[in-house]
């Protein structure tokens, strides 16, 4: 029986990590104000390319990863999807594809110093050198 309980303890203390909260992050000087998961699409889509200021967004995007499986999940694309997305843009002049980041350090740097940028990681892991516009839960 101490077995069971003990097994039990780990099979759910190992899901947990899989479903932590994701954070749309951005430059401190992005005057972005995001209420809705469509509009975190329509920035990562590239339907929206500048602030309401005119400053312009320059995304970020991680390479691989469950933060990133998440991220796509919750915009209702899959890699293949949004990979396709910001081609066509990136051919016809009509946007740029992401900048992609080994991991969400990276990210969290990147965005910090970055004029523009949007990105997005554990929320867990935002510090005060970025702003959160949006959490996906």
């Amino acid at each position: 029986m101490k077995y069971m309980v003990l097994a039990f303890a780990i099979a759910v203390l190992s899901a947990v990590p899989a479903f932590s909260q994701v954070a749309v992050i951005a430059n401190k000087n992005v005057d972005l104000t995001v209420t809705k998961i469509s509009a975190v699409s329509d920035i990562f889509t590239l339907d929206v390319q500048k602030s309401p200021g005119g400053v312009p967004l320059v995304l970020f995007d991680l390479k691989t990863g469950d933060v990133k499986n998440q991220f796509l999940a919750a915009i209702g694309k899959t890699s293949p999807e949004i990979k396709k997305i910001w081609m066509k843009a990136q051919l016809s002049g009509d946007g740029k594809a992401p900048t992609t980041v080994d991991d969400e350090d990276a990210m969290a740097a990147k965005i910090a110093s970055t004029p523009g940028a949007v990105g997005y990681i554990s929320a867990g892991k935002v510090t005060g050198d970025v702003k959160t516009l949006f959490t996906i839960k």
